[in-house]
């Protein structure tokens, strides 16, 4: 048995060595197909499939709270209190404030985005750290030795590596902490820019203002839905007997879902986008062995007239399959590889876990896979039909003298099938770019021309005083606008586009019986509406002289409908937060400003209350913008001088322009329009491919056919026409059969399309223009082979 196979398998590396012609396309064809396949494969098995790096993942899950204002919004210190005492369905909790800090080694200062958290992180997860031990319960008492636990790459950034991190001292915002743990290489939870956990002290356990995100273990033999419900009861409890505990039901999100929720969608149909192509290369394949099986029927037939069964006829050609897709196979991973490197260089920010996107066993079993799969799929039909060559001793074809039959069937079946696969694709990759389109043309609220960002985070420890912070950032941004190049310069507590979330705060209007519900809010400077952009819809700006005056506040045209619908928002005043300790007591509100987008381009804009940095003068971070046609490069060492002459300590964080924030939030939706565009055009070429050869075969067989009609008088328009039409006709026929099944797989699509329908008419006729020009371009060479064929040549021949 085993020498029968040898001798399969080395007959049919000598039939694929001498068709080179049918060979090298055929593991080309291969090659793309099952490479673009493995490398999407490694994208969705590293981020979708991998199991996450912690004991027991299915028993961990993100908190989150409803709120028909916000949907979901995180938890306070009070319900991760109640949670915690009175949870019988949990095993742990751990909960994070997630910030952006100054930290200083003997390295230098640093800005990084880490956790100040509540509770057993690791233990949390299940996993220990790498070097010390993780943040204790201990550690949050007041009065406790402040501790920190650094990421592998904050340690090597901030620390010395010839020394033992252990009791190493960090600046964290001003203050010292000691170094008690290095968390494993690779580790950043709950997401990937973390660079170090820190215990939260003094946290007011009382408190539902705060904001912090809530993570938990499920105890042994509680579901999510059982433990869901358990806490809702707890928030209901908590509700009654505390008014301020003003958050809805309780939502249990299991951790992977959390993680992966806004790329598993995309990723899943781009995975299915890409195997359309694998299947039209198969098809494009099996064209290719169709051809090749009707010039080998004589030799079949032959072989069977000797003695041949048609078993052995039917190993021997699928053995010729089996070594086609392995040498398709390898091909595959050379195209892999180039391929992941390349989308990891452009699109790998967008993805999480993308550091265990490699090439690795499970990828190359995949591909093993999909390359025997694809023997099945292409070799099949060729091998039923030369198999059964000369199935009544070979004597037809014998007697035909080895001329080649027509029959075509099989071959229209399978371009009609690559073109339709092709058309699926098309519409999907046009959806996808037709979204984008409509999202770019959303107007974000500010003028991205000629300005730059970045931002200063104040540390608390030095700027205690209640107007210190105030006086800096003044400061600052007198010296900033003083600099040669800059027209002007503002600053805000959060850009548009640049953040998920932000604050909020409940706001009651003076006059009302009722409260009014929670807005987002932002501190900005005075002068920073005209510099962001921001048109003016009703009454007027910030100005200087009302820092002498009642306070005031500007709102934008969201909340001035929702809460003054007949448009009577001047003059009104308001309360920021609970009225017993309000964040502003009273503020008039003077004007409204256009919508900005603050979470995405392509979400709704959100009601929001700007109010001025001096009524809040909050310690923490501010982002400036700068208006330069000097561009930030030019800018930069001026900046940098300037923050340096007042702090020292303080960096200059995150410089870019405008532009970028935009391009940042459209970054994901740009990377799935990019990437089904991309296997769409290649699914289009390879279906032109198949069209081109299924057509120049037939011309092939009709040759004489054709002749005797061009001798009969007609002509070579007339010929022409005729083969276009016949490849046309297949065209069309995949055409209907593409769009049906478009319309029917569109609606997967519709969550993530924005501005446009999943069945757009403009799609759908673009798709379609694009198919019947790429099939008439395939189609015209061999029609115009076909119309110079030399009637009385061919017929001497004959």
């Amino acid at each position: 048995m085993l020498e029968t196979a040898l001798q399969d398998l080395r007959y049919a590396g000598r039939k694929l060595w001498s068709s080179p012609g049918f060979t090298i396309p055929a593991v080309l064809i291969l090659g793309l197909g099952i490479g673009a396949t493995s490398a999407m494969y490694s994208v969705l098995h590293a981020v979708v499939i991998e199991p996450l790096p912690f004991a027991q993942p299915e028993r961990l899950a993100r908190l989150y709270h409803l709120s028909d204002e916000w949907s979901r919004v995180p938890s306070s210190p009070g319900h991760y209190l109640a949670f915690q005492e009175q949870a019988e369905s949990l095993e742990t909790l751990a909960a994070f404030r997630h910030r952006s800090a100054i930290v200083a080694g003997p390295a230098g200062p640093e800005q990084m985005t880490g956790m100040f958290t509540l509770g057993p992180v690791f233990d949390l997860l299940g996993i220990p750290v790498a070097i010390g031990r993780g943040p204790a319960t201990s550690d949050e008492e007041p009065g406790a030795p402040q501790v920190i636990v650094l990421s592998h790459q904050a340690n090597q950034l901030l620390l010395d590596p010839d020394l033992d991190p252990l009791g190493q001292t960090v600046i964290l915002n001003g203050s010292a902490r000691t170094v008690v743990g290095v968390a494993p290489p690779g580790l950043g939870f709950p997401h990937q820019d973390v660079m170090f956990w820190s215990p939260a002290q003094g946290v007011e356990m009382d408190s539902f203002n705060s904001v912090l995100t809530i993570y938990v273990r499920l105890a042994s033999g509680h579901s999510l839905e059982q433990a869901a419900a358990e806490l809702s009861l707890i928030g209901r409890r908590l509700r009654e007997a505390n008014p301020k505990a003003q958050l809805g039901e309780v939502v249990l999100q299991p951790l992977r879902d959390s993680m992966i929720q806004s790329v598993k969608g995309p990723l899943l149909w781009l995975m299915g986008a890409v195997a359309l192509v694998l299947l039209i290369a198969c098809a494009n394949v099996a064209n290719l062995l169709l051809a090749r099986a009707f010039g080998r029927r004589h030799e079949m037939a032959v072989r069977r007239a000797l003695g041949a069964a048609r078993p052995r006829l039917a190993r021997q050609l699928l053995t010729e399959s089996l070594l086609l897709a392995a040498l398709g196979g390898a091909a595959g991973l050379a195209v892999a590889i180039v391929g992941l490197r390349a989308a990891l260089a452009v699109f790998g920010d967008q993805l999480p876990r993308s550091e265990g996107i490699a090439l690795d066993a499970n990828v190359l079993a995949f591909a093993l896979g999909a390359s025997l799969v694809a023997s099945v799929l292409f070799g099949v039909v060729p091998c039923l039909s030369l198999s059964n060559a000369g199935r009544h001793g070979g004597s037809t074809v014998l007697a035909a003298g080895g001329r080649t039959s027509r029959n075509l069937a099989p071959r229209m079946a399978l371009t009609v099938a690559q073109t339709a696969l092709a058309v699926v694709l098309l519409v999907g990759a046009g959806l996808l770019l037709r979204s984008l389109g409509e999202t770019l043309e959303v107007d974000p609220g500010f003028d991205p021309e000629e300005g730059f960002s970045f931002s200063v985070w104040l540390p608390r420890t030095g700027y205690e005083e209640e107007m210190a912070s105030l006086r800096f950032h003044d400061q600052l941004q007198q010296r900033f606008a003083g600099l040669a190049g800059v027209e002007s310069v503002a600053r805000a507590s959060f850009l548009p586009l640049n953040h998920r979330t932000g604050w909020a705060s409940s706001v009651k209007v003076k006059g009302r019986a009722e409260g009014e519900g929670v807005f987002l809010y932002r501190l900005v400077s005075t002068d920073y509406f005209p510099v962001i952009g921001a048109r003016r819809l009703e009454g007027r700006l910030f100005e200087e002289s009302d820092r002498t005056g009642r306070p005031v506040v500007v709102i934008n045209e969201s909340m001035s409908r929702r809460l003054w619908p007949d448009g009577d928002a001047l003059g009104a005043v308001i309360t920021l937060a609970d009225p017993e300790d309000p964040l502003i007591a009273e503020a008039t509100v003077v004007g409204v400003v256009s919508d900005a987008r603050d979470l995405d381009l392509g979400a709704a804009p959100r009601p929001v209350l700007y109010a001025p940095h001096y009524l809040v003068p909050w310690y923490g971070r501010f982002e400036y913008v700068v208006r330069s046609p000097v561009g930030p490069q030019g800018l930069l060492p001026g900046l940098r001088r300037e923050l340096a002459a007042l702090d020292g300590g303080v960096p200059l964080h995150r410089v870019r322009t405008l532009g970028a924030l935009i391009d940042e939030n459209v970054a994901g939706s740009r990377a799935s329009a990019t990437l089904a565009g991309t296997f769409a055009l290649l699914a289009l070429v390879l279906a032109a491919v198949g069209l081109f050869s299924v057509s120049a075969y037939r011309v092939a067989q009709r040759s004489r056919e054709l002749a005797i009609r061009m001798a009969l008088g007609a002509t070579t328009a007339n010929i022409g026409g005729l083969v276009l039409r016949q490849g046309l006709i297949q065209a069309v026929a995949g055409l209907g059969v593409g769009l049906f099944g478009a319309l029917l797989l569109s609606r997967f699509l519709e969550s993530q399309l924005f501005g446009i329908s999943p069945r757009d008419p403009v799609t759908l006729a673009a798709t379609t223009l694009l198919l019947l020009a790429a099939m008439a371009a395939a189609s015209l060479p061999v029609a115009r082979r076909a119309a110079r064929i030399a009637p009385i040549e061919l017929l001497h021949e004959e």
